[in-house]
């Protein structure tokens, strides 16, 4: 069996597996025994008819079919077991993706068979990544922020206790309710309170909580609305009639801000007064601004690269695969809250169509980003060297990679989770470790490169 790769430049590591003459007798031979065995002849047991007698009785496109059938196999297994044709396109190929197949010849006395691998994009012309102009929106320091934080850390501290003054928004009240669905009255529905945060639209009045403003406890009223499809499957599409009873009103009482304030609050350590707590509050502002800012900038610089680049791909293909892995995982979340994907597109009014464009664009753009990052690596050997296992320790604060695989492995094992899950966790764990840092050493070195 011999085995080449090539690449087609259309997106596609194709591997070309060779069989001769000697190899096809072999897996025809198989394939007619394989056949046989399922064969009901008179005057033999079944799966007791020898090979002679069988090809007597085997339809050629049966043994035809079977026979590909193993030669796609047995293709899979040969570039599987071989690492130097793995190591051609690994890094390249899109995960989760099943290879097609392509038959060149198939002949007895030899065939040939492409394994056509999907490639995530790969760049065939990087934009310029040195003294990027970008402009981005800057993040500033400013009073009105440290107030912010300051109306935080009240609210955070804050509690709700009765009231009996008016209904204002961000009250929470307690009302009893009675539903008529379609001018039917539906007791299922009826519950002796429900609480509702007037103003966050999360209740079943939705945008209609503003109705209680105003209101007082012991208040009585209609709420009359129509629903559409973001409401449950029961509740969808009818009209809603809803009476109900204010039995409670709870207002936040907010602690002073003062010095004892300042003292008690647990976000920022060792202040004793106010002023000082603002002090705090404008240091902790001013780092993540900082940071926020560092982000903004190397996100657009790095969008602005991507943008420049040129890519090769099979759009058509790479599209249909990551759609089909993202709906699968989509699925399978939303089995698990009680719903369905047909639900959960019509609850936010999106079509299939728009489904898909948002989950192609999702997660298209990080693999082209991926794409340039390698790129950057590989036209610059002499700056990425291979990550060491010193490098991962101190990043991480580990004594050893082979201390975290034991302790990590440990834990693992408290759970009774199967020990090849268990391998696999830890390598996977491990594999992060390095993205992640090589990640960083790209982005640092980018921005060495835009100052």
């Amino acid at each position: 069996m011999e085995l080449k790769t090539r690449f087609d430049q259309k997106g596609h590591a194709i591997v070309t597996v060779n069989f001769d003459e000697k190899e096809m007798q072999k897996y025809l031979d198989a394939s007619t025994q394989d056949l046989a065995k399922n064969l009901s002849i008179k005057g033999f047991r079944k799966g007791k008819v020898d090979v002679e007698t069988a090809k007597r009785y085997i339809k050629n496109e049966d043994l035809t079919n079977n026979l590909i059938n193993r030669l796609f196999r047995k293709s899979l297994k040969a570039i599987n077991t071989n690492n130097d044709v793995i190591n051609t396109f690994y890094y390249k190929m899109l995960l989760n993706v099943d290879p097609r197949f392509n038959i060149v010849k198939l002949d007895p006395k030899g065939s040939e068979i492409e394994v056509i691998i999907l490639l995530s994009p790969q760049v065939t012309k990087l934009g310029e990544f040195k003294n990027v102009k970008v402009e981005y929106e800057k993040e500033k320091l400013s009073e009105a922020k440290v107030e912010e934080e300051l109306k935080r850390l009240q609210e955070q501290d804050g509690v709700y206790e009765p009231s009996q003054e008016p209904i204002v928004s961000d009250d929470l009240v307690s009302l009893k309710i009675q539903v008529y669905l379609n001018k039917e009255k539906r007791k299922d529905l009826d519950v002796s309170t429900i609480d509702v945060k007037v103003g966050s639209h999360q209740s079943l009045l939705g945008e209609k909580e503003e109705d209680l403003l105003n209101k007082k406890v012991g208040d009585q009223g209609v709420i009359e609305f129509t629903t559409d499809d973001k409401y449950p499957e029961q509740l969808r599409n009818s009209h809603v009639e809803i009476k109900y009873e204010i039995v409670q009103v709870q207002k936040m009482k907010l602690p002073s801000l003062d010095d004892e304030f300042a003292k008690s609050q647990n976000s920022y350590k060792d202040v004793e007064t106010l002023e000082e707590l603002k002090k705090k509050i404008r240091e902790s502002l001013k780092e993540r601004i900082e940071n926020l800012n560092k982000d903004r900038k190397i996100t657009a610089i790095i969008n602005k690269i991507v943008k420049e680049s040129e890519f090769e791909y099979d759009a058509e293909q790479l599209k249909k695969e990551l759609v089909r892995i993202q709906r699968a995982r989509d699925v399978e979340q939303l089995e698990q809250q009680g719903i369905t994907l047909e639900d959960y597109l019509n609850f936010h009014k999106m079509s299939n169509e728009e489904y898909e464009e948002k989950v192609y664009s999702y997660l298209f753009e990080p693999l082209c980003r991926n794409a340039v990052y390698k790129r950057i690596v590989d036209d610059n050997p002499e700056v990425f060297k291979p990550v060491e296992e010193k490098q991962i320790c101190e990043k991480y604060k580990l004594t050893s990679l082979q201390d975290y695989i034991k302790n990590t492995t440990e834990q693992y094992r408290k759970l009774n989770i199967d020990e090849k899950q268990i391998a696999e966790y830890v390598k996977n764990s491990i594999d992060n470790m390095y993205n992640d840092y090589r990640t960083q050493q790209i982005i640092d070195y980018i921005l060495d490169n835009n100052k």
